[in-house]
């Protein structure tokens, strides 16, 4: 369509979808919501094409719906409730930017999954404090952004636990940073983001314990 021609100009042809295979893929799941199939799915590289796609959104009136695990999904809460919406698929974002062992934290992108997270921690001599039984290709921010309740209490001392910080892109086009992340004109420490109510997370910052 041609209105999309611009999001290609924001993030590049090939990562823009428009094959219906693509699209149908993103609307439905296991849930009992029915949903409606997007125009097209976006895949963002960065934080920048992220934030650039929610000003565009915000300029051409684009519903724009974000989503960071891969499937099979079970919640019906990525699913488009309008037609001709955006889908923002966060799942190739999946880099482990930084594992810190002395300061017992992952630095990591939306798309990164359990798995993952997982992995690279034991290599470094941490543990991941884990949701009960999340699936594989779940993403680990996602897990958390929806208050997945923890199977370690002990380490769950402030309601975001393990979430330390995130850096977020408001639906207004604004980047923000949370939680000890968080400067001048961000939220308040400690303050995090569901969602639904921003466009996309750029990363995260997690807690780890040690094996």
């Amino acid at each position: 369509m041609a209105r999309y021609s611009e999001l290609e100009q924001v993030l590049g042809p090939e990562r823009v979808l428009t094959d219906r295979k693509t699209r149908a893929a993103f609307a439905s799941d296991g849930s009992f919501v029915s949903g409606k199939t997007p125009g097209c799915v976006v895949c963002p590289k960065d934080a920048d094409q992220i934030l650039a796609l929610v000003r565009l959104a915000n300029e051409r009136s684009l519903a724009l719906i974000p989503c960071s695990s891969r499937p099979p999904r079970f919640r019906g809460d990525t699913l488009p409730a309008v037609a001709n919406a955006v889908m923002v698929d966060l799942s190739g974002l999946d880099r482990i930017v930084r594992i810190d062992r002395r300061a017992k934290v992952a630095l990591i992108e939306p798309g990164v999954t359990f798995e993952q997270l997982q992995t690279a921690a034991h290599a470094e001599g941490l543990r991941v404090v884990m949701p009960l039984l999340p699936r594989r290709t779940k993403s680990v921010i996602g897990a958390y952004l929806e208050r997945e309740p923890n199977t370690i209490p002990k380490y769950h001392w402030d309601m975001s636990d393990p979430l330390c910080c995130l850096e977020v892109v408001f639906g207004a086009g604004e980047l923000f940073r949370t939680g000890s992340a968080a400067g001048p004109g961000s939220p308040r420490p400690g303050h995090s983001s569901r969602r639904s109510t921003s466009a996309g997370a750029a990363w995260a910052s997690w807690a780890c314990t040690t094996l």
